[in-house]
Formats: structure tokens, C-alpha cells, sequence
């Protein structure tokens, strides 16, 4: 029904004394002349007219009330215009843009002195409105806003979720249109608004419009501005703010302005106010009971307002100006704080402080006292110049507290040590950003503690105060986590570092040496778990009387007594550049390494994927690159470092080594793997020192008093320069893995490639152990055991390959190895098997020399099989060479032609120890291989039968035949048996790029709990294992087993969370299954897990073979819990009809192949069609130039 006309005339406005028309007219709506009856009374609800000029894009807007005056005038240029009109109308209890819409829109010419506009009203046209939304509370098509606290969306940080991360202080809101000419200009009386609105009940920040009234909407150039007024009362009275929302979608990138879209919620705005902008704000008290109880987060814009938080300690705060304290104490500092502070984001973007001036800590302790609750700061910048007293936070670090986001800046005081508490660590602790853990005179308590993303900019810590008779413990994040004498089940600390970087200086003011000084932490103590991942930071140390004792990059000392030998350091991911220093005299207890000073009986210990650089340069007992000091009596402790390397100038008075100075094993295992060791010198062993002291590439002395113990090192590199003063004579010993073992009851191991490249600076330097403190040769040949040793040779001119292997006893007894020159030669034709020269005397050390390394005239070698210098296979014979001498398998090696194995088996590494070298295809294939593992008795079936973090790219397998056999229900797969990932870090994780399978065929799998064609199994029990699959083509196969799967058969996933194992850029096409009575076969994977675990796949294609030999299914669902997302994803299982589905449609396909057809063939730039034949590929050349350029 038509309910009004309007009708808009347009009269000339003449701005010229010629009379000649200007561009501009003005339009004039009267609600009298041209309204068929009165708008108060019929349109109620107001009416908004809306406009653009489609020859200028220029816009207008009226927004009329009931209230607005009878005689409007909008300024507006000639051209063309699409105009649309929206009123409302209620009738008995009239409310602004709410009831029965009615609508028009329509296209007229604005050219004249007089043009009509006639606006038909019905409610049929809301229906077809363009460009245009009418948000009301029918599902999808909500209208809500969200207030926050400042910005919401931040480059380069993201965006915020939701409002509920930092709410407004604003507590009502209204929508508003106000009106504006083409020019932009605001008419300020004349506005539609509505009413008042309060937050949804229970919810302080989220306003639900639509449940109201209507919200109108516009885009594609058509906008209609639609403001929102956010006031600081409940009122919508007094202090206010606006923020202009330009359009539905798309909003420009502003910072206080954000929205996002459901197709169930409809439209939701995230908008950002300044609390302390709000009148008023400043000067009130904003956490008065009735607030701060029901606000969730409070607004601090002032110091006073700071202080006030002693008053309500367990609520929530932001920091949303600049607080200076001015040089004074904050009131805060006997405060328990359990609640949640954090920082307005952009005043961190801007570079500025929140908080500056403070010269005492701002809390007495924070952490959370509710179970389940969780207390922290984030996203704070603060500058501690002023900082004379106390640490930066607080003095005590409490249970469930976090630390996020924090940037600490300048040069601070701590003059106000804690007490620790009674028990044999007494002494006082002195942090940067706390003292200790909590303890409160009497008693301990548990303490869970995360703390992430921490910049020390340009921090110095002083710490003065510290009494001269008892021990101190230093750290720029926390002196001392400590319990006393004992811990209990209840009393226990654990915590999480990750990503903290910057420059950390820390200065001791002390009489006692008896110091423990630790770039993040200074002692740990008992049962006190410590993670770290992702560090990286520059590290040093001065003192300004006595020196320290002990000093560490990261840990100074970590202590458990012997009837409490708790507490799980797991140190991964460090990168510490140190300056470390120490003049203080050799004696005991003294100990200085790149992460840890001194370790003493923890449960656990481990370093992984960690570097160390710079220098140690001290005068103490014991120093390394890694560890000075590490002591165990327990036999059920362990100690192991991994994947990390050392590039440290170790320097020390008693034992120096590359990784620890002094290792004490009573029971007790310690594993050294994967490592890289490259110091500039070790020097140790001085004038100064007893006997017995050693110098080594690994460790400096290492010794086990009570128990036989073991210490492994398995693939390890060691090069640089050895010193020590003293030499053979009285005990003192340089050796290129350990300097001087003072007793034998240690098994030492190596296993794998141990280079050894050590400079001989000094004639007291010794292969592997330098000296052994036993007179008895069976007792040495008993205890030392190294296997597979490829000798590098040495890094001066005139060496020749000759030199001691060990020495023992008194005066000693010696084994030697002496080489013919090997310049620019191969290894003898009449080398066999994996011995190459045995020293006399029967000892197991075996030393091997391969066929692909080169040498120079001193026996250094010049092609070494690092990833780096691989090794170079030419032709079938290399890798005959490798599969029978599979100790190599470590190595790496690279292809230099295509081979043909003729129909010879191919294998190149172990079946029982696992594959960490690289393989570099170079873009050739090995083709004609037949493996037959029947009778082979072996758990794993693969070229590689076992990968743990290996690397294999750029590489073709083609035209081969395998034929399974497992042993104890065991895995294989073509490439791969198993892929195993156990406590290893993200960036060793197993790695497979540019891989293609053609034409090959598993004829038979037998006793295999998993079959694939890449791979038979996948297993961890980490998150973050993930292995990476990129880039792999799988064409023309033939899968001859009743079940299996063409990529990775099973994924085992032992962990309790869930993880994302990714795959991209995968073909798989015409591969043919045979079996003729097929049980479980899968296109990609059969995900027969433990536990729950997510799969990705990008940029996959697969297309069926073309006489219908397809699996059984696409991939396993019996694990229900698991998901798999999918990007640019098709499957055609009919490749000449590309009848097929796309994306998560394969989720739910059946045996049956119930799939609909993909009516598309209209593929992005990861594929290539045939635009003869219709055959679709991976765009194989764009995937590799793109991996190249990332």
C-alpha cells in the first residue's frame, strides 16, 4: 500500500548577478507543503533520506525526527541521483526507528531551478532496496556493538576479538544519523537518533541495537554515516564520544574501529574509545564498590587512581595514560595484587612508558590465591630509572601469575633484597622484576608462573644491600625460586619463559663472593620445573667488589639437596650472546657456563635447539659453553644436550670445556647429541688449579666417584683451539671430546660422525680423551667405546693426520693413530667393510675413513658430509657403498646424476637407529630398485627405515618395486617406515620438499601395522611435531596391499591436546590399488591415533585412475575427533568427467563414491590444465619458484 508521498522541490540558488545558474542548488523539505499529512503523527519512528551523486560520488544524508523543524534545506550539486528514504511507524508508543518500515527508491536528474523528487513510500520497496541494509533482529541480520578500551585493531599485532579484552569505562550508548550536505557539512540540530541503551545485562561492554530497534546500513560507495555515541553515565547524559562507522563492510584500516560478520549473529562493531577522554574520567574515582566489583576491567588514568588499586587488589585494570610517580613509592607497594593489569596498547605503539618514576616496587607479590584464577600484567611499557629500592613489579612472584608483553627500559637499583627462606640456600635474593618466589616470613607456597614476549631494553640491574656473609642470587626476572629446606607435593614452582629478548646487564654490589648471578634467573631450588623457548638476548655481568662464584646466561645455580633430588629444567630454544667475567680466585663451588653456572642434582636436565656466542672469561674452578658445573648422585637423574651449538672463548683456571667444564655422574646418564661445538678456545687447566683438571672439546673433566655411569655422544661436531698451562705431567689434560677423566667409572660412547678438528696449540692435545686416570689398559678399553669416527683432520698447515687417541695411567700409557697421506684421494679399493684402521691393544675404537671424502695434504678434509659439504653420489656403486656401511647414514649427501640401481636393493640408513642427516636429490631420480624385505626380520621397511628429524628435497623415486615384510606389527612405506618425533624441538622436525613418486610398486605388505606409499607411520608424543610436507607428487603407482594409504598409512599422536600436522602442494594422480579383496584403503591417510589431532591440506589434487582401481575411501574417519581443514582442495575421481567434490565435502564420502559433481574447472595459479586434453597438474614450476623465493 502506498501510505505517504514526499515531494522535494528544488528551487535555483543564484549565485551570480547574470542570473546564470551555478552547479549547486538548494533542496527544501517541508514537512507542511509536501508531506500528505503530518510526520508526527504518522511517521513517528523518523525518516532517513539518503543520497549520492553518481556523477561526483559525493553523498547527503537528512535524518528527521518527529521534533525536526518544518522547513529544511540541504545544499547539493547537479547531476544524477540515486536517493532512497526509509520512515517508521508505531502509532501508541512511538519510539525513534522502530515499527513498520516503509521505503522508496528511486533515480532522478538534479538539473534545474525546480525539479520535483517524489519519494513513493510502501513497505513492498524495503524489499528491494540496493546497496543497502535494514538490520533488525531476524537471524544473521543483528546489529551489535561492542565498546572497547582504545584501539581494536593494531598492524602488525592483529586484532581483538571481542571488547571483553578491554572494555570502555563508557556505560550507554546511542546510534545516531546525522545530516550532511555533499560538501560533508554537518547540520548539528538536525539529527535521527535512538534512544538510550545500557549494556546487555551481565555484560558490560556489548550493546545488542537490534533487539530495539533498526540500524540502516549502506556500501558500495553509497554510505550512509551512522555514528555511535558512546556517554560515560548511564544516561546517556554528559561526557561523550562518536565514532563514524563509513559502511557495512570494508571498513578503512583505523584503529578504533572494527567489524566482523556471521552469518548466524549478523554484524558486530568493535569500537575503541579513550576512557580518560570522557570528561571526568581523570579526576574520578572509578573503583568505588558498586564498580569495580561489576566493571571487569577499571580505567587508570592517573597515579592517584594507580594507588587506588591498594583498595581493590583483585580486580581488573588498564592503564590507559602514561603514569609518572614522579620519584615517589607507589601506594601499591604492600599490595597483594591477584587481579589483572595491562597496558592501553597504543601508548606501546607510540614508544611511550605506562608507567615511569616509580622508585619502589608497584606490589608487594602478585599471583592469584582462587582456584582456577589466573593473575598477570600485559602489554606494559615501563621505565625503571627511577627504581632505587625494590624490584620493578613486585617482591614475591605468586602462583597462576603472567607476564605478557612487557618492555622493560633503562637502568635500575635494587637496594631491597628479600630473605629467602631458612634451609641451606638461606641468603637473600635480588631481581629485576621480583625477588623470589612467594614467601611470606613463615611459610612457601606453590607458584605457577608464565611469563612470554619480555623486552629488556637497554636494562641494567644493580643490586646493593646484599649482607656480606650469606649467599645472594641474582637474575633480571627473578632472584631466587626457592622453598627452604624441603618441597612437598603441595610446594612446588613452575615456570614458563618464552620470548625474551633484548640487553640485560646485571651489577653486584657485594663483600661475598658467595654470589649466583643468572641472566634471567639467579637460583632454583628443589622441586622447580623451569621451560624456556624462543629466547634471545644479549647477556653480561660486573661486579663492582667481590666477583662471583657462580654465573649463568640464563640460570646461575640450580640446587635439589640429595634426599630431594626434584625439579625438571627443560632449557630449549636460548640464543644468549654473553660477556661473562669473574676474577675471583680458583676454589670450590665455583662455576660459569653460557646457560647455567652450576647444576646440582635436578631430576632432569636438558638443553635443546640452543646457541650460545660471545665469551667466558673468568678465574674459576670450572666454566663451559653451556654449563660450568654439573654434579648428579642420584642414578635415576638424566642430563642430555641436543641439536644446539656453542661458539664461546671459554676461559677458566681449573676445567673448561665446550659444553661443561666439569661433569660429575654418580649413576647417572648424560646424552650429547646432535651438537655443534665451534669455540675460537678453551682454555683452562692454569698455574693456578690442582690436578686432575681437563680441557675438552666437550666437556673439561668429567668424573663418577661411587657408580659406573654413562655419557653418550652420538653425531656430534667439535672444532677450535685447546689450552691448558699445566700438561701431562701433573694430571692436567687437553682432549678434543674430555680433558681428563680423574677416575673409570664412566663408559664414555660415540657413536656417529665425531669430528674432530681441533688446533694443536699446545703438544698436551689428545684425539678423544686426553688423560684417564688409570694404570690399567683393560680398564680404558672397558670403559671407552667409540664407533665410526670420521677425522676431519686439523686446522694448521703442517699436521700431518697422525696423533694421541687417549692417554691413561701413571706415567701413562698411550694409543695412537697414524694415517698415510690421503691428499686429494679415495679411500684404497682394499678398504672393506666400515674399519678402517684399529688401534692395537683390542680397544673398540674404530676409526672410519668413506669413499666420498676428500683431503687436503695435511689430512684435513675438504668435503666433510655436512649439510653444508655433502657428500656426492654419482652412480649405484655410492649407494651400494652407504647401505654397507650404514654408520654414514647420518651424513649428508647429494645426488649429481640420475642412477639406475639395475635391480639391486637400496637402502641408506639404519633399521634400528634413527635418519638425522639431509638428502639433496638436486632434482635427479633413483630408479630400478627392489626391495624384498621377506625374511629381513626387520620392524621398519624403507629406504629410510627410521627418520627422526631428517631432511629429503628435490627428489624423483621411479620405475621400483618393493615388497613389505614387518616384523612385531611394525611400519613401512617406500621412503619411509616410521617417522618418529620424541622430545625434539620445532626447527629439527622432519622435513620433505620437492618429492615425486612415479611408476612404482608395493607388491606385497605383510605383518605391517601400517603401509604407505610414502610413508607407513607418523609418531609423536610433543606438541609443535608436526612433520613438513611440501610439494609432493604421487603419479602412476601401483598399491598392491589390502591396506594402507598413498601418503603417511597412520598418524600417532600420544599427547593429550590437540595438533596440526600440514601438508601442501599434493598430487596425487592415476595411482591404481590392485588388491583384489581391498580392506582399508585411503587415498592420503588412515588416522588410527591415540588421541585427537587436526590435519591441513593446501593446494591438493586428486584424480582417480581411469579403469575405476580407486581406495576404498579418501581418508579414515575412525578417529572422530580428529578434523581436517582444507584449502584449494579437489578430488576427481573420475579424471575424464572431473566428477569429484570439492573442499570439506570429502570429509563425509562413503565407499560408495556418493559425490556430486564439481561443475567447475576454473583453477587458480597452484594448478595447470590442459586446455587440449583436459588433464590437470600441480603448476610444479610456480610451486618451486615460490619455495625458493620463501
Amino acid at each position: 500500500m502506498h501510505r505517504h508521498i514526499f515531494g522535494l522541490f528544488l528551487v535555483s540558488l543564484l549565485l551570480t548577478s547574470c542570473g546564470v545558474k551555478t552547479s549547486n542548488t538548494k533542496v527544501t523539505f517541508s514537512k507542511s507543503q509536501f508531506l500528505v499529512g503530518d510526520l508526527n503523527s504518522n511517521f513517528d519512528g523518523g525518516v532517513l533520506i539518503f543520497g549520492r551523486n553518481n556523477d561526483t560520488k559525493q553523498v547527503f544524508q537528512i535524518g528527521l525526527d518527529p521534533s525536526s523543524p518544518s522547513e529544511i534545506e540541504i545544499e547539493l550539486p547537479f547531476g544524477n541521483y540515486d536517493v532512497k528514504a526509509i520512515g517508521w511507524h508505531q502509532g501508541t508508543t512511538p519510539t525513534n526507528l522502530v515499527g513498520t518500515k516503509y521505503c522508496s527508491q528511486i533515480n532522478t536528474q538534479v538539473d534545474s531551478t525546480e525539479t520535483p523528487m517524489n519519494l513513493v513510500m510502501t513497505t513492498a520497496n524495503c524489499a528491494s532496496l540496493t546497496n543497502t541494509v535494514v538490520h533488525d533482529s531476524t537471524t544473521g541480520n543483528q546489529f551489535k556493538v561492542e565498546t572497547c578500551h582504545g584501539v581494536v585493531q593494531v598492524f602488525g599485532k592483529g586484532k581483538r576479538e571481542s571488547c571483553d579484552e578491554a572494555p570502555s569505562n563508557a556505560q550507554s550508548l546511542k546510534i545516531r544519523y546525522p545530516s550532511i550536505n555533499a560538501e560533508g557539512v554537518v547540520d548539528p540540530s538536525l539529527t535521527l537518533e535512538s534512544k538510550c541503551l545500557t549494556p546487555n545485562a551481565g555484560d558490560i561492554f556489548t550493546y545488542d541495537l537490534t533487539a530495539d530497534y533498526n540500524v540502516v546500513t549502506s556500501d558500495s560507495g553509497f554510505y550512509n554515516p551512522v555514528e555511535i555515541v558512546a556517554y560515560y553515565d548511564t544516561a546517556c547524559s554528559g561526557a561523550s564520544q562518536v565514532k563514524r562507522i563509513p559502511r557495512t563492510a570494508g571498513l578503512p584500516s583505523e584503529e578504533y574501529l572494527l567489524a566482523t560478520e556471521d552469518s548466524a549473529t549478523g554484524l558486530t562493531l568493535l569500537a575503541g574509545f579513550d576512557s580518560c577522554a570522557f570528561a571526568g574520567a581523570a579526576t574520578s574515582s572509578p573503583f568505588a564498590a558498586d564498580s569495580a566489583g561489576s566493571r571487569g576491567f577499571n580505567i587508570i588514568c592517573t597515579a592517584d587512581q594507580f594507588n587506588n588499586i591498594a583498595s581493590y587488589p583483585s580486580e581488573n585494570y588498564i592503564v590507559a595514560r602514561t603514569i609518572d610517580f614522579a620519584g615517589s613509592a607507589p601506594a601499591t607497594g604492600a599490595t597483594d595484587f591477584s587481579g589483572k593489569l595491562e597496558g592501553d596498547i597504543l601508548i606501546s605503539l607510540k614508544k611511550l612508558p605506562h608507567i615511569i618514576g616509580a622508585s619502589d616496587s608497584l606490589f608487594n607479590s602478585i599471583g592469584s590465591t582462587v582456584a582456577n584464577a589466573e593473575s598477570g600484567l600485559s602489554n606494559l611499557n615501563i621505565n625503571v630509572n627511577s627504581l632505587t629500592a625494590g624490584p620493578a613489579l613486585a617482591k614475591y612472584l605468586g602462583d597462576s601469575s603472567n607476564l605478557h608483553e612487557l618492555i622493560i627500559s633503562g637502568s635500575m637499583t635494587n637496594s631491597n633484597p628479600s630473605t629467602t627462606p631458612p634451609g641451606s640456600s638461606f641468603g637473600y635474593s635480588c631481581g629485576g622484576l621480583f625477588n623470589q618466589s612467594y614467601y611470606d616470613g613463615t611459610s612457601t607456597k606453590n607458584v605457577f608462573a608464565q611469563v612470554e614476549r619480555i623486552t629488556f631494553s637497554n636494562f641494567s640491574l644493580k643490586c646493593t644491600g646484599l649482607p656480606g656473609s650469606d649467599s645472594a642470587y641474582v637474575g633480571s626476572l627473578i632472584g631466587a625460586l626457592t622453598s627452604g629446606s624441603t618441597d612437598t607435593a603441595t610446594n612446588s614452582r613452575e615456570v614458563k619463559i618464552y620470548d625474551v629478548n633484548g640487553n640485560i646487564n646485571i651489577e653486584v654490589d657485594a663483600a661475598n663472593p658467595q654470589q649466583s648471578v643468572g641472566g634471567l634467573i639467579g637460583f632454583s631450588e628443589n622441586l622447580t620445573n623451569i621451560s624456556t623457548y624462543s629466547n634471545s638476548y644479549v647477556f653480561t655481568n660486573s661486579y663492582t667488589s667481590a666477583a662471583p662464584a657462580i654465573i649463568g646466561g640464563l640460570l646461575g645455580q640450580h640446587q635439589s639437596t640429595a634426599a630431594n633430588y626434584l625439579g625438571r629444567l627443560e632449557l630449549g630454544e636460548n640464543n644468549i650472546h654473553l660477556a661473562i667475567s669473574s676474577d675471583l680466585p680458583y676454589s670450590t663451588i665455583q662455576g660459569a657456563g653460557g646457560i647455567a653456572g652450576k647444576i646440582f642434582n635436578p631430576e632432569t636436565f636438558q638443553i635443546r635447539s640452543s646457541i650460545t656466542t660471545g665469551s667466558i672469561d673468568t678465574t674459576l674452578k670450572n666454566a663451559g659453553g653451556f654449563i660450568g658445573h654439573a654434579a648428579f648422585t642420584n642414578p635415576g637423574n638424566t642430563l642430555g644436550i641436543y641439536s644446539s651449538a656453542t661458539r664461546v672463548s671459554v676461559s677458566a683456571d681449573g676445567s673448561a670445556g665446550g659444553l661443561i667444564g666439569r661433569l660429575n655422574l654418580d649413576g647417572t646418564s648424560a646424552n650429547f647429541a646432535l651438537n655443534h661445538i665451534a669455540t675460537s678456545s678453551v682454555t683452562g687447566a692454569a698455574a693456578g688449579s690442582a690436578g686432575l683438571e681437563g680441557v675438552g672439546g666437550a666437556l673439561g673433566t668429567l668424573s663418577s666417584t661411587t657408580n659406573l655411569s654413562s655419557a653418550n655422544f652420538d653425531n656430534n661436531y667439535y672444532s677450535g683451539l685447546l689450552f691448558n698451562n699445566l700438561g701431562y705431567a701433573t694430571g692436567n689434560s687437553s682432549g678434543s671430546l674430555v680433558g681428563v677423566m680423574p677416575d673409570i667409572n664412566t663408559f664414555v660412547i660415540v657413536n656417529g660422525h665425531h669430528y674432530t678438528r681441533w688446533g694443536t696449540s699446545t703438544s698436551h692435545i689428545i684425539d678423544f680423551i686426553g688423560f684417564i686416570n688409570d694404570s690399567t689398559l683393560s680398564n680404558v678399553l672397558d670403559r671407552i667405546t667409540a664407533n665410526h669416527v670420521v677425522y676431519n683432520g686439523y686446522s694448521d698447515s703442517t699436521t700431518a693426520l697422525a696423533q694421541s687417541a687417549l692417554k691413561y695411567g701413571t706415567p701413562g700409557g698411550e694409543i695412537s693413530l697414524t694415517f698415510n697421506d690421503l691428499a686429494n684421494k679415495f679411500i684404497p679399493s682394499t678398504f672393506a667393510g666400515s674399519q678402517f684402521f684399529t688401534a692395537t691393544g683390542g680397544s673398540k675404537l674404530n676409526v672410519a675413513f668413506n669413499r666420498f671424502m676428500r683431503f687436503a695434504t695435511n689430512g684435513r678434509a675438504t668435503v666433510t658430509g655436512s649439510e653444508e659439504s655433502p657428500f656426492l653420489l654419482s652412480n649405484a656403486s655410492d649407494l651400494t657403498f652407504i647401505k654397507n656401511n650404514l654408520f654414514l647414514s647420518n651424513f649428508s649427501f647429494k645426488l649429481m646424476n640420475n642412477i639406475d640401481m639395475g635391480g639391486q636393493s637400496l637402502q641408506l640408513s639404519d633399521f634400528n637407529n634413527s635418519y638425522n642427516g639431509a638428502l639433496d636429490g638436486n632434482g635427479f631420480t633413483i630408479s630400478n630398485f627392489y626391495n624384498d624385505y621377506t625374511g629381513a626380520n626387520q620392524m621398519f621397511n624403507g629406504i629410510f627405515p627410521y627418520v627422526e628429524h631428517g631432511r629429503i628435497k628435490n627428489l624423483r623415486i621411479a620405475n621400483s618395486t618393493v615388497k613389505f615384510n614387518c616384523t612385531s606389527a611394525g611400519d613401512a612405506g617406500i621412503l619411509m617406515g616410521r617417522i618418529s618425533r620424541y622430545n625434539n624441538s620445532d626447527d629439527d622436525r622432519a622435513q620433505f620438499h620437492n618429492i615425486q613418486f612415479d611408476n612404482n610398486t608395493i607388491e606385497s605388505s605383510s605383518g605391517c601395522s601400517a603401509t604407505g606409499l610414502i610413508a607407513g607411520a607418523y609418531s609423536t608424543e610433543n606438541s609443535g611435531d608436526g612433520p613438513v610436507f611440501e610439494n609432493i607428487s604421487v603419479k602412476n603407482n601401483t598399491f598392491g596391499s589390502p591396506t594402507g594409504s598413498l601418503l603417511v598409512d597412520r598418524i600417532d599422536y600420544s599427547m593429550s591436546s590437540s595438533e596440526m600436522f600440514a601438508f601442501k602442494n599434493l598430487e596425487f594422480i592415476g595411482n591404481k590399488f590392485t588388491d583384489p579383496a581391498p580392506v582399508n584403503t585411503y587415498a592420503f591417510f588412515s588416522n588410527k591415533g591415540n588421541n585427537t589431532f587436526d590435519v591441513s591440506f593446501e593446494n591438493v589434487l586428486y584424480v582417480g585412475h581411469k579403469d575405476g582401481h580407486n581406495p576404498t575411501d579418501i581418508h579414515s574417519t575412525n578417529n572422530a575427533g580428529s578434523a581436517m581443514l582444507v584449502k584449494n582442495h579437489y578430488v576427481f575421481i573420475n579424471p575424464t568427467s572431473f566428477a569429484g567434490v570439492l573442499d570439506t565435502a570429502i570429509l563425509t564420502n562413503g565407499t560408495n563414491y556418493a559425490l556430486a559433481d564439481m561443475a567447475t574447472t576454473a583453477f587458480d595459479k597452484y594448478f595447470l590444465v590442459n586446455s587440449t586434453t583436459g588433464a590437470v597438474d600441480l603448476n610444479r614450476p610456480m610451486i618451486q619458484e615460490e619455495f625458493e623465493q620463501r
